[in-house]
């Protein structure tokens, strides 16, 4: 039996097990989790009043988690995993667990979003870019460099689809934020 298959089938098993602890971790608000990733949008909004007087324990709304820490005027938020999306009059569905995850902060009269992905997840889709270039030249077929050209913008392509539609849902986190503190702009 070959050495490949029991890598590839190892690796995958220990990235399901590592996915499952990360978000375990994030779902019961393990802050030193929200310290891991990758920033892929910050939003400023400026802020005349907010509330977090009575911010306490963990709220949940339809996009995402979130908790407070009122002292600090801080929190912390984590997307919900959900299949089915309507945004406006797109009907969204996704099967991939992507979980947003960030904090939020408020300073000077503004509160900062950060707004994060597992750097897993980076990981996996430089994996697969690098992969598209790195196969032909290992096999030594040059004919196919133009196939990779191709698997890699791809690839690109549906990264960026994928965060166009993770950017709606990041504009409805923010929105649920506001919400929640009860801000005026």
């Amino acid at each position: 039996m070959s050495i490949e298959p029991i890598i590839i089938l190892s690796l995958i098993v220990l990235w399901v097990i590592l996915t499952i602890i990360e978000l375990t971790n994030l779902n019961n608000f393990n802050l030193k989790f929200y310290d891991r990733g990758i920033t892929i949008f910050r939003k400023e909004i400026n802020v005349h009043f907010s509330n977090w007087n009575y911010q306490d324990g963990i709220y949940e709304e339809q996009e995402g988690k979130f908790v407070f820490i009122p002292e600090m005027r801080k929190g912390y938020f984590v997307t919900r995993f959900r299949t089915y999306r309507r945004y406006g009059i797109i009907g969204v569905r996704s099967y991939l667990p992507l979980t947003i995850f960030g904090q939020f902060e408020e300073i000077d009269d503004k509160l900062i979003i950060e707004y994060k992905i597992s750097f897993k997840l980076a990981l996996l889709i430089g994996t697969i870019v690098l992969a598209w270039f790195c196969l032909p030249l290992l096999t030594k077929m040059f004919s196919t460099l133009l196939v990779s050209i191709i698997g890699s913008l791809i690839t690109s392509l549906i990264v960026y689809i994928i965060y166009r539609f993770k950017k709606m849902k990041m504009i409805l986190l923010a929105d649920e934020i506001k919400k929640l503190l009860k801000l005026k702009e």
